[in-house]
């Protein structure tokens, strides 16, 4: 693209933009610009100092005892993961198998990536690697990075799929099903890995903020399966607080508030609002929940239409973002966090469009765009589901939490499907 087509293409964007949203597009791109200028050329993390200062700790010791021994916030599974995950194999027989499948493969660095099919990757995981091309990204800040090159042939969704981490969720329901304390020792390896190779803002894996969101929900899910474990302790908790805190302080600088609104804008405010409530009583996660709901509220009324359904016009993201906001409210609602009526009401209509897609075998029909994005994966049978995403499985799910027996019962017409319930079972029991 020359000089001239850039020009044009900017102006045309320039004159989509309705005048009341200029003001929120400039403070974008000014925010975007001088981030990009101002971007650091070394590698800065939080130190221990600053982090025991904003929990107002004294030591390692003190920080690790309260954050293990806390009773609030609360999570999913209060009377334990190992518990919850005795009661969902008794309800799904044919889980164990899967779960326990699935978790082997991670160990053994074989992952399915983008329809890639089974690939054995190296022992040391390349995370900021597209493996399918071999183009691997430097670790630099991420504004100096070329992320898109069309004519490269190489794609930034490989590393970013991989490190979204739904797999560790997998491997922390395989630790809750076995006590095998090999999945444990591999969740702590690679987040090490992926820490000592991804510091906080390097490498592409920093370049989007919508994949934060989702890489700090996985690990949270991941993390509180595995919590009995004996080797998730000391530094590793240390760091793994650490890090959670740089993802949600990445998350509030480079906010992808621009115009128009999409889902990645509504993701970021999730992750904040779930780092709000987890990393209670940080110093900045007040900050972050009360933003997030707020914000989360007016972009609602933005992106979703009067009916519930999502303004972009596909049925794939109108499923995303039903997943993001639901288990946003959910985890909000286990923790007794006020959520604004219109969230909710926003929410209701988007499982009541949920219900209205819904076909007899399970599946929704393919409207529009489909990149069959997922904010968390709870489900054992994934290579089952036609674009990944479980429709059916989200909308029990909310049937338990709204208690709607009609979406029940649509989502378990033509046959009551065991499968489709393991979401359910896996957070509310």
């Amino acid at each position: 693209m020359n000089i001239f087509e850039r020009g044009n293409l900017l102006l045309s964007r320039m004159l989509a933009v309705p005048l009341t949203c200029y003001p929120r597009v400039v403070k974008h791109v000014i925010r975007r610009n001088w981030h990009s200028l101002t971007a650091s050329r070394t590698i800065k993390t939080i130190d221990d100092t600053e982090l025991f200062n904003d929990f107002n700790v004294a030591n390692v010791k003190e920080l690790i005892d309260r954050f293990s021994s806390r009773e609030y916030p609360r999570f999913f599974f209060m009377d334990g993961p190992t518990k919850r995950a005795d009661f969902v194999s008794k309800q799904s027989p044919e889980l164990l198998y899967r779960v326990k499948n699935a978790s082997d493969q991670t160990v053994a660095h074989r992952f399915d990536v983008l329809g890639s099919g089974l690939v054995d990757l190296e022992a040391k995981i390349p995370w900021r690697k597209d493996f399918k091309s071999g183009h691997e990204w430097p670790k630099l800040h991420f504004t100096k990075l070329n992320l898109v090159d069309l004519e490269a042939g190489f794609d930034v969704k490989v590393p970013w799929e991989m490190s979204r981490f739904h797999h560790l969720v997998t491997l922390g329901q395989g630790y809750a099903l076995t006590r095998d304390e090999t999945y444990a020792s591999e969740f702590v390896s690679q987040m090490r890995d992926w820490w000592s190779d991804n510091p906080y803002e390097f490498g592409p894996n920093w370049a989007n903020a919508m994949e934060v969101a989702i890489r700090s929900v996985n690990w949270i899910w991941a993390y509180e399966l595995m919590c009995g474990s004996s080797v998730l302790e000391g530094q590793f908790v240390l760091d793994y607080i650490r890090s959670l805190c740089e993802h949600g302080r990445y998350i509030m600088r480079y906010l992808e508030s621009g115009w128009p609104g999409s889902n990645h804008y509504i993701a970021n405010l999730c992750g904040l609002v779930w780092l709000g409530i987890y990393l209670h009583p940080y110093s900045e996660s007040v900050a972050w929940l009360d933003f997030g709901l707020d914000k989360l509220s007016e972009e609602l009324q933005n992106q979703v239409n009067d009916d519930g359904s999502s303004y972009e016009a596909s049925t794939s993201y109108h499923i995303l973002v039903t997943e993001m906001v639901f288990w946003t409210y959910a985890y909000c609602r286990m923790n007794d966090v006020v959520v604004p009526t219109a969230v909710v009401d926003r929410l209701v209509g988007m499982l009541d469009v949920t219900c209205s897609l819904l076909r007899p075998d399970g599946e929704i029909p393919l409207i529009g765009d489909c990149d069959s994005g997922r904010w968390i994966s709870l489900e054992s049978d994934k290579e089952a589901l036609r674009t990944y995403q479980d429709a059916r499985g989200l909308l029990i799910a909310g049937a338990v939490v709204f208690g709607r027996q009609d979406w029940c019962a649509i989502a378990n017409y033509p046959q009551h499907d065991l499968r489709r319930h393991e979401s359910a079972l896996w957070a509310f029991g």
